[in-house]
């Protein structure tokens, strides 16, 4: 666990009361606590007394996820804090240190200016940048070539962002795969966009394929797939599809 402290307060240095807020991107597995606990994209809000800030959160930096975080005055519906941040893997952090930060200008961050003309000038990004759905199967010690289906879960156009492997154990020998069922009912496999980022940690593999595949609203559904090669171990498995939708 990583130990969060900071203060927050008002114009004046007064301390704020409020709820803070975490919730992570991508479900992580801690595979140093027995047995492994699976963390999952759920929020969780922390009371926050005369602004002080002093809570516990599981480090996400070991696997590249990252956190919302949201702070809440008493009294108020709108977050005055919202921003995403990676808590690192050290005993205790700054709250100061994860919050974004830029030159001010007048009453707007620049940064945050310069975000906001970029999205108004590209469709497109809105839609990059809108939270994804998630598609989470279990392969529990499967031997053979396995497909797990999705049906489309609204009737726009899909943007498929990723396939993220959280592997267990006997995956060196497969192969992971990201496709559509097209208009026609076929499955058509869709290519990597970049390639793979891979790690091992504990004899854990974490792989992430990337493929930012926009896809027409006439497709019927969306599928996983894992393919061993010959001889190939068995294989155990948390395997997750990231897709948006584009309207």
């Amino acid at each position: 666990m990583t130990n969060i402290l900071g203060t927050l307060a008002d114009s004046a240095g007064a301390g704020l009361a409020g709820s803070l807020t975490a919730r992570l991107v991508y479900n992580i597995t801690d595979d140093s606590t027995i047995p492994d606990s699976i963390y999952l994209p759920v929020e969780v809000a922390f009371d926050i007394t005369a602004g002080e800030v002093d809570i516990d959160l599981p480090e996400s930096e070991s696997y590249n996820v990252p956190y919302q975080f949201k702070f809440t005055i008493d009294g108020e519906d709108v977050p005055i804090i919202d921003f995403f941040a990676i808590v690192p893997n050290v005993g205790t952090v700054e709250f100061a240190s994860l919050v974004p930060t830029g030159i001010n200008n007048a009453n707007l961050d620049t940064s945050a200016l310069r975000v906001a003309k970029l999205i108004a000038s590209d469709a497109e990004l809105i839609v990059r940048i809108r939270p994804a759905q998630l598609f989470n199967v279990q392969a529990e010690g499967i031997t053979t070539s396995t497909k797990w289906f999705i049906n489309k879960p609204f009737t726009s156009g899909v943007l498929i962002r990723g396939l993220r492997i959280l592997g267990l154990s006997g995956y060196a020998d497969w192969t992971f795969r990201a496709g559509i069922i097209n208009s026609s009912g076929i499955d058509v496999q869709l290519t990597v966009g970049s390639t793979p980022l891979d790690s091992e940690v504990n004899d854990r593999l974490f792989k992430h394929q990337v493929y930012t595949s926009s896809q027409p609203d006439t497709i019927l559904g969306m599928y996983i797939e894992a393919v061993p090669a010959v001889d190939a171990d068995a294989l155990t498995a948390s395997l997750t599809l990231e897709y948006t939708e584009t309207a």
